[in-house]
């Protein structure tokens, strides 16, 4: 008899603690609603919108303003994959003329072809340590700064996306 009290006990507290795990409010969100900042739910269509569009406003340029640079890196063979410090830096090619950049539009830019100067990071995770191939390359990150059409300087927003953890204003080792 005690027995199955206890084991009756036992349950009940089991269901009131789940309940109120699964009522437990997330740190971060309670922070920042505590600093003042107001968030509100967006639904599909406006998620849409801004989901993998990779459009940046106000970060640090890319190591070219004028042209395109082409970064080559090579995988030491060992380290993560994910880590760009498990890569050395080869070398680089540049081309003076700025390129166009097809956009379907989002959150921050209307759709468009926008004319833009920047990097590209391409790895080699094939050759050597100290080889780099084009052959084997794979893009592993962009960085394309929009420019204003009537004059070619540099305007706030940009194309980024990345496949590791290099900051964005780390362009050599």
């Amino acid at each position: 008899m005690n027995r199955r009290i206890l084991c009756f006990l036992a349950a009940v507290a089991f269901v009131f603690v789940s309940a109120s795990m699964s009522m437990a409010e997330n740190a971060i969100l309670a922070s920042l609603e505590n600093q003042g900042v107001t968030m509100e739910m967006m639904d599909d269509t406006a998620l849409d919108s801004v989901r993998g569009t990779a459009v940046i406003y106000g970060a640090s340029y890319p190591s070219v303003t004028t042209g395109f640079k082409e970064h080559h890196v090579t995988y030491k063979g060992f380290g993560a994959d994910g880590d760009y410090r498990s890569y050395n830096y080869i070398g680089n090619s540049w081309s003076p003329y700025n390129f166009t950049v097809s956009y379907e539009g989002g959150a921050l830019l209307p759709a468009g072809t926008y004319l833009a100067a920047g990097d590209d990071w391409l790895v080699d995770r094939t050759s050597s340590p100290n080889s780099w191939n084009s052959y084997y390359a794979e893009l592993a990150e962009y960085h394309y700064q929009v420019l204003y059409p009537d004059t070619g300087n540099p305007s706030p927003y940009a194309f980024h996306a990345s496949a590791w953890n290099r900051p964005l204003t780390t362009f050599t080792w």
